[in-house]
Parts: C-alpha cells; sequence; structure tokens
C-alpha cells in the first residue's frame, strides 16, 4: 500500500510527493492494472442524509491523480506492451 490514511484532516488539502520515486515493473496493461488499485474509501454511517461527490464541505471529494514518467519513450512501451 502505497497511502493509507487513517485520520483524515480536513485541513489537508495539498498535495504530496514521494521522495523517492516508485518504479513499476513490465507485464503490459493487465500487470500494471494489478500494480496500482486505486481505492477511495468512507464511511457515512453517523448521517442521516444522502452523501454525493462534489465541491462542498460536505460533499465527497476523494480525489487521485496519478504522475507518471519514464527515462525514455521506448521505456515507457516496453512497461505497456509487456516487454
Amino acid at each position: 500500500c502505497l497511502v493509507d490514511v487513517d485520520r483524515w484532516d480536513f485541513r489537508w488539502q495539498e498535495g504530496w510527493w514521494y521522495p523517492k520515486p516508485i518504479y513499476l515493473t513490465g507485464g503490459g496493461l493487465e500487470a500494471l492494472d494489478r500494480q496500482l488499485m486505486i481505492q477511495c474509501g468512507y464511511n457515512t454511517m453517523d448521517t442521516n442524509t444522502t452523501t454525493t461527490w462534489g465541491e462542498n464541505t460536505s460533499d465527497e471529494m476523494c480525489l487521485n491523480y496519478l504522475y507518471v514518467t519514464s527515462p525514455d519513450l521506448q521505456s515507457l512501451l516496453n512497461v505497456l506492451s509487456g516487454g
């Protein structure tokens, strides 16, 4: 697990970066899908209103941005093609 936030602080609205890069192995898109599983979980059992996605403080705002880079085009193509 790369990120697991047990106690979310609403004031934590900034992005952050890993101190060192995370390297993905090859294996094609199927293997890449197994290596990167993104889940957003939240518990709304303590409220009697419906929670929907949105930008208000009462809405669910679980977002994830993934930046991918490669030392060169051929390396990226090898990971994506399973080479």
